[in-house]
């Protein structure tokens, strides 16, 4: 008996842990996209900034998914994507197209590649 309360115990702190960091985390994202549009970085990739008498880098990113359905039925050999038991994109490759490729293979391209911007983040660089 003296064991059932015990877990009881532990699993409420083990939840209000847990809502506790949901919060933070919320907290978090909201105080980098402050970070973020205070110091204009605006693109995909990664800076370095001064902000508030410190050096911080700044580094968003974008995940792309792949069509698998669309691929598995129309697969050519021109296309900028590894192909295996999964499909992975080659994103250098895959920007030379959506660049330089014909108006075909950009077209086919736009409908099997979905882009959405990951979650950004905010380091600050320690001074040495």
């Amino acid at each position: 008996m003296q064991q059932s309360a015990y877990k009881g115990g532990l699993l409420e702190r083990l939840q209000a842990v847990r809502i506790d960091i949901a919060e933070l985390e919320k907290s978090e994202a909201h105080l980098v996209e402050q970070i973020i549009k205070a110091t204009g970085h605006d693109k995909v990739g990664e800076a370095t900034y001064d902000f508030e008498g410190k050096k911080i880098v700044v580094a968003t990113k974008e995940n792309v998914t792949l069509d698998k359905a669309v691929l598995n039925a129309s697969w050519e050999e021109w296309m900028p994507i590894n192909r295996a038991y999964s499909y992975t994109p080659r994103l250098k490759d895959m920007s030379a197209i959506m660049s330089h490729g014909t108006p075909a293979q950009r077209k086919f391209l736009a409908s099997v590649v979905t882009t959405k911007a990951a979650k950004p983040s905010v380091k600050i660089k320690e001074e040495s």
